[in-house]
């Protein structure tokens, strides 16, 4: 759609806030708090964050690609 540099961009940022949660704590999560770079804190008011979630683990492998990370 013409959008390719701001997809970039975003798929960059993706890709930094997963490896800058990953070095932390030495896990990919379900999801992130992409304001702090961490772990959701836990509420209760959800389900628990999963480790090592299926689509996080996916999303991060296919960005690194496209973005040409070797």
């Amino acid at each position: 759609y013409g959008h390719r540099k701001t997809a970039e961009r975003l798929a960059r940022n993706w890709v930094n806030a997963l490896a800058t949660v990953y070095t932390r704590s030495g896990h990919f999560f379900e999801k992130i708090d992409v304001v702090t770079l961490s772990e959701p804190v836990e509420d209760g008011s959800k389900y628990p964050t999963q480790t090592g979630f299926l689509w996080t683990n996916a999303s991060f492998i296919w960005a690194l690609h496209v973005l040409g990370y070797r």
